[in-house]
């Protein structure tokens, strides 16, 4: 059995999320910057942690390699939490968030759709 104090140490969950979290605030990540494969489409593999990792350090993006770093360490569960978490809150750069648009939909014309000819271009 290991001994207590020698065991391996994975990064915490609440570390890495304020990490993330910071990181989305940055000028310019509102939509996960270089890790956006990983932050906001949940690729959580080794191999997008990887990749995104590449693609931060082509940037130059030092915060990006270290949290690419810290989940690739952590166990997926632990990857999932964080991301969970991430997700659970409103986006945290002003210039991200979406106003709410109200959209008209009109019923649909079954009458109208009767007289389309059977090839006519719906979209």
């Amino acid at each position: 059995m290991i001994p207590l104090d020698n065991r391996p140490r994975h990064p915490r969950v609440m570390d890495v999320f304020a990490l993330v979290r910071h990181y989305y605030e940055s000028p310019g990540n509102g939509a996960g910057g270089a890790l956006h494969i990983v932050l906001d489409d949940g690729n959580l593999s080794l191999g997008h942690l990887l990749f995104a990792r590449e693609q931060a350090a082509a940037a130059r993006d030092e915060l990006g390699v270290e949290i690419a770093d810290l989940l690739a360490a952590m166990p997926m569960a632990a990857r999932v939490r964080v991301l969970t978490l991430q997700r659970s809150l409103p986006p945290a750069h002003p210039s991200e968030r979406r106003t709410k648009r109200a959209k008209t939909i009109k019923p649909f014309d079954r009458e109208a759709a009767k007289s389309l000819p059977l090839d006519a271009e719906v979209f």
